[in-house]
């Protein structure tokens, strides 16, 4: 609606939202300024969001956008004045919300770059131009991603500090890695493979090689995920809203630079990430074996059939106890009216015993009866992704009528008519796009998961090299994280060990 013949009575405010840019202030106020005189409208009082974006802050975390809302139903103005329908919200559904409260107020906001009334009276009009707005906030997204995305896949290298022992070599116009942090790379690869945590990791490094700073899971973690060590650059590898996260590897954008001199092979960064992903996706179980206590994390208390809390792995103490212990490990019941404990040295020596049994008398019936299992969960695998495949083809097929009708409704005549059409039609193309991306999602975590019960869970002798190297190598709490499922400790401290299948003869 035209402010021409329209001009609002009465005291007005100012409402005014920049994200950045001092300039953008100067133009905004300057222009509101401008359409006060031309029209006589009195506004004096301004207020004012700075250094907020609509785009990624709610309306509701804009403080004087709410104060100007609650001064709107305390009667306090007349109108509103602002600069463009942007600076109110670049979400069509926050500008629905803020357009239909002040009809119901009868408070009018101008929009004084294009001096119009910003109202509900062309609802259809204003859903498009309300849509127009978020999509303009979106392309400018979408242009830095793209620009990002290119460099990306082109080996370049963006601004900001370089990954970890990395220098640039104005000679060769190359990134180098220096002698000593070469050495300490390759170290941590090889280290993570042989089943190392992070925080391990970190622990054996020097602090000369961090800046005289001590290492942390989350350096090393940084360093591991890394493709840049194998000579890749990366983008896209974190979440926006949680840095410290790291997204799944099939929405980074990566690319094969000539210009970086890598430490491992790209074969070696496979590997390393495909345990981490199994470790983070609960495959290999995350908790290491370099612990003294075998039984951590499966060892329970019983209260009841449906009350079995995990007993925690400590050592002993108690002053008023004058046993000279030399085993002082304890397992204590987690649940805070119980104390149960219960000696490391006698727990394990019982599930021991009963392990040995298994792996003398049952190891070949115990890997057959897990080759069935995964044979029987790669059928479902393979069933579940035909499934995607098939919604996928589905929608493929009305994206492209979609993109047809799209056509069809640019050439029509009455282009008011075309321009509703065409966005209520690429608001249908956007949402089967995301559910076809989001199959795709799924499908490639069904196929990492089929590949990784190929490679190594149906390996043959895969049990039983794991049974024989555990009773030569003594390592133990590896065969117990992949045998048991749990140990149940009575009040008598009588035991009950339940392995992940059945191991009666």
């Amino acid at each position: 609606m035209s402010l021409h013949n329209n001009i609002p009575q009465g005291i007005g405010v100012i409402y005014v939202r920049y994200s950045t840019k001092k300039q953008e202030k100067e133009l905004q106020v300057g222009t509101i300024e401008r359409v006060k005189k031309k029209y006589n409208m009195t506004a004096d009082e301004i207020y004012l969001d700075p250094g907020v974006s609509a785009t990624k802050v709610p309306k509701d975390k804009r403080p004087d956008l709410q104060r100007l809302l609650n001064d709107a139903k305390a009667g306090k103005f007349q109108y509103i004045l602002t600069y463009n329908s942007d600076r109110l919200a670049r979400n069509a559904t926050e500008h629905r919300e803020i357009r239909v409260e002040m009809a119901r107020l009868g408070i009018p906001i101008i929009l004084c770059s294009t001096e119009t009334i910003y109202d509900t009276g062309d609802l259809v009009g204003q859903l498009v131009q309300d849509g127009f707005t978020q999509f303009e906030a979106e392309q400018i997204r979408a242009r830095t991603r793209d620009m990002v995305r290119t460099r990306a896949v082109q080996g370049k290298w963006f601004s900001g500090p370089l990954p970890y022992g990395y220098t640039f070599n104005e000679k060769t116009q190359q990134y180098e890695p220096t002698p000593e942090a070469k050495v300490h790379v390759k170290e941590m690869f090889a280290a993570y493979m042989r089943g190392q945590s992070f925080s391990s990791i970190a622990a054996g490094l020097p602090i000369e090689q961090n800046h005289g700073r001590k290492w942390t899971k989350e350096r090393v973690r940084s360093i591991i995920t890394n493709p840049f060590y194998a000579g890749k650059t990366r983008v896209f590898k974190s979440n926006p809203k949680s840095p410290n996260s790291i997204l799944p590897k099939e929405k980074w954008v990566m690319g094969d630079s000539d210009k970086i001199v890598p430490i491992i092979t790209m074969e070696q960064w496979e590997q390393c990430w495909h345990l981490f992903e199994q470790k983070r996706q609960g495959i290999v179980p995350p908790r290491t074996f370099n612990t003294p206590y075998l039984l951590k994390d499966l060892i329970h208390c019983y209260h009841s059939d449906e009350d079995q809390p995990l007993m925690f792995s400590k050592n002993y103490s108690n002053p008023s106890d004058k046993r000279k212990l030399r085993d002082r490990r304890v397992y204590v019941c987690s649940h805070p009216s119980c104390n149960h404990k219960i000696f490391a040295e006698d727990a394990e020596r019982v599930v021991l015993q009963e392990v040995e049994a298994i792996i003398y008398r049952q190891a070949e019936r115990i890997g057959a009866e897990l080759k069935r299992q995964l044979e029987h969960e790669l059928k479902e695998l393979q069933e579940a992704i035909r499934s995607f495949q098939k919604a996928n083809e589905e929608n493929e097929m009305l994206i492209y009528r979609a993109g047809r009708e799209l056509k069809a409704f640019a050439e029509m005549e009455n282009k008011e008519e075309s321009k509703t059409l065409r966005y209520v039609m690429l608001q249908y193309r956007l949402e089967l796009q995301q559910k076809v991306q989001s199959n795709n999602a799924l499908i490639e975590e069904k196929k990492r998961r089929i590949q990784y019960i190929n490679d190594v869970e149906l390996k043959s002798n895969t049990w039983a090299d794991v049974l024989s190297e555990a009773e030569e190598s003594k390592d133990m709490r590896r065969l117990l994280l992949y045998l048991l499922k749990e140990v149940i400790v009575y009040s008598n401290n009588t035991m009950k060990v339940v392995a992940r299948i059945d191991t009666e003869m």
